[in-house]
């Protein structure tokens, strides 16, 4: 609604020159047959009509047309086809100075127009577009929109809860207004009328009932494997979760592990580990169902190892953050962890 609010504002700022007026059209859909409809619709056109009875008007140059299409990526969800050609005609359009008319896209991924339009800054196909990226949200930000929309509601450890998972993965706001929604529609459930009724001055979301939201979204039983494991098998693990997210999906060396552990050793969050404390905190996390390891060569040499996640890093890295924070072990995380962990 945010973008849409920002069209309409736009739209009347603009002052008409020389008889030309800038009406501007918002869409956010997912078939592209939508947008062709929208803008017939604006252009007082027949329900019917075809692109290339938009493209006549566009030619008569009567009003400068301008269409703010929304989350792009939508589209291709879809008819990839019919998306991909209407795109293409769109910035075809919009590049030539024969048509009235400015095309404004977004998207979330920064590659989009290398991932789905290639074929664009080819002749008839329309020139490569400006392109502006925005940061994503970070922990604070999130934070601030979500205590802007219910303020007093969380304690500030569910908010940095639900801030350091969005910022560190995909610093989507929406995302976070899902969690934060979610939670709050869950604690009100597990209340009595009479509770409810006495919470109007009182904090309502605390750090656990994030947790929980967090894990039944998730929908994984990763929390009781982890929590099911001693100390030392919990924190070599959270430094193995943080090298899965630096590396999504990518193989992990024993001395990779061995060198950041050091460095965790450093900030005092972990005690020395001998090889054979190693040993027996990685056939623990095998044993749980939470790595998957190989060997090559001499199956009894640890430095040979080699280790995945079982699973996407997402979710043991909820419940990781969840572990580090409730034990206050985020205190003595070391610089790259924190960037890992997003505390």
């Amino acid at each position: 609604m945010l973008v849409k609010n920002v069209c309409h504002e736009f739209e009347s700022s603009m002052l008409v020159q020389n008889s030309t007026s800038y009406p501007v059209i918002f869409a956010n859909v997912a078939r592209p047959d939508s947008i062709v409809g929208l803008l017939s619709s604006h252009m007082d056109l027949v329900k019917k009509c075809t692109i290339f009875d938009i493209e006549e008007i566009l030619m008569k140059k009567k009003d400068h047309w301008i269409l703010v299409l929304d989350e792009m990526d939508l589209l291709f969800k879809s008819d990839t086809t019919a998306s991909s050609d209407l795109l293409y005609t769109l910035f075809k359009w919009s590049s030539s100075a024969n048509y009235s008319f400015t095309l404004v896209g977004i998207a979330n991924s920064v590659q989009f127009q290398e991932n789905n339009l290639p074929r664009l800054g080819e002749a008839g196909m329309g020139a490569i577009p400006d392109k502006v990226v925005f940061a994503p949200y970070n922990t604070n930000a999130i934070c601030k929109i979500i205590e802007s929309r219910a303020p007093g509601i969380f304690h500030d450890a569910a908010l940095k809860m639900i801030g350091a998972k969005i910022s560190t993965t995909s610093g989507d706001a929406r995302q976070a207004l899902q969690i934060a929604e979610t939670a709050i529609i869950n604690r009100l459930d597990s209340m009595s009328e009479e509770a409810k009724s006495v919470c109007d001055d009182t904090v309502l979301v605390n750090f656990l009932n994030i947790r929980s939201t967090i894990q039944s979204m998730n929908g994984q039983d990763v929390g009781q494997k982890i929590n099911s494991l001693p100390s030392t098998s919990r924190l070599l693990l959270c430094v193995i979760v943080a090298l899965s997210i630096e590396n999504p999906g990518a193989e992990i060396y024993f001395a990779q592990l061995q060198n950041r552990c050091r460095e965790a050793c450093t900030s005092g969050l972990m005690d020395n580990i001998g090889i054979s404390q190693y040993q027996d905190s990685m056939s623990q996390l095998r044993d749980s169902g939470l790595l998957n390891t190989t060997t090559t060569g001499n199956n009894t040499n640890l430095r040979q190892l080699r280790f995945q996640l079982k699973g996407p890093h997402e979710g043991f890295q909820d419940e990781m953050r969840a572990y580090l924070i409730s034990n206050n072990f985020h205190r003595n995380l070391s610089p790259w962890l924190k960037e890992q962990y997003g505390l």
